[in-house]
């Protein structure tokens, strides 16, 4: 396993699909959230997920938090020249991506602000090397908010999002823990999202059932990932996890005791 982590469950790791289910809240509510103390504490899959088997993918959040500016905390690390990375830098969220063909990084166009819940929406679209730019989005409380690079131009000329490695919240890099005060509703699909289905999903700021479609989320069949601060997890299970297969491959378990607060969204 990458990260320099080794991910440890006792009796082993289980993979069957009543198991996920077990840790599903009885109905949908959202009254607790995620806090990570960025010194021991993660969630990963235990699996290597590539949500970019497809012509693209999408990462959704929501945050609060009382200093975003410097902080990355979604990961996936084969090593640090292959990995994706999802967080802030200088309160612009940030998307960047290493890899054999060159690195590019984007920043939204839009500074977040601290001690504010915040939902944070990255639709990348990997179908086209020339619209590469021009496909991906990033959308702040359901608007899209711009972006630009972090450079010069963008270098990953063949779309490699392909990395091996788990995914991971809360961390940031090999082995660097990223504290978080609150994070809610993480959630990641195989398909990017247009804007109309990312301002449903928004849904005006309250949080939604993403199992099933509604309006214009028509998206629920893609959706790989659902985390949540309502799930429990138990001795030897993961998180509820709902994907289009019946296994448990990109199920996230704890990494160190995460912490589950009161959620203020």
């Amino acid at each position: 396993m990458p990260l320099g982590l080794q991910l440890s469950l006792v009796g082993g790791s289980v993979d069957s699909a009543q198991a996920v289910e077990g840790n599903k809240a009885a109905s949908f509510s959202d009254t607790k959230a995620w806090s990570f103390d960025g010194s021991s504490q993660a969630l990963t899959t235990q699996a290597n997920p590539d949500y970019f088997s497809g012509t693209g993918a999408t990462f959704s959040f929501w945050v609060k938090d009382d200093s975003l500016t410097t902080k990355i905390f979604v990961l996936q690390r084969q090593n640090d020249s292959n990995l994706y990375r999802i967080g802030f830098s200088g309160g612009y969220p940030l998307f960047q991506n290493n890899s054999s063909s060159g690195n590019s990084q984007f920043l939204g166009g839009t500074v977040v602000s601290n001690n504010t819940y915040t939902h944070v929406c990255w639709s990348i679209d990997v179908s086209s090397t020339a619209n590469f730019l021009a496909n991906t989005k990033c959308y702040l409380n359901g608007v899209d908010s711009g972006k630009f690079f972090n450079g010069a131009a963008n270098s990953c000329n063949s779309l490699d999002f392909q990395h091996s490695g788990v995914h991971s919240v809360g961390l940031s890099g090999g082995g660097a823990y990223t504290h978080i005060d609150e994070l809610n509703e993480y959630a990641v699909w195989d398909v990017a999202m247009t804007q109309a289905q990312v301002t449903a999903l928004y849904n005006s700021g309250a949080p939604m059932d993403l199992t099933s479609d509604s309006g214009d989320y028509d998206v629920s069949s893609d959706l790989q990932v659902w985390m949540r601060g309502e799930e429990t997890i138990g001795t030897n299970a993961p998180f509820y996890s709902w994907t289009e297969s019946s296994g448990n491959d990109t199920a996230m378990y704890a990494f160190g005791n995460v912490t589950q607060i009161t959620s203020t969204l």
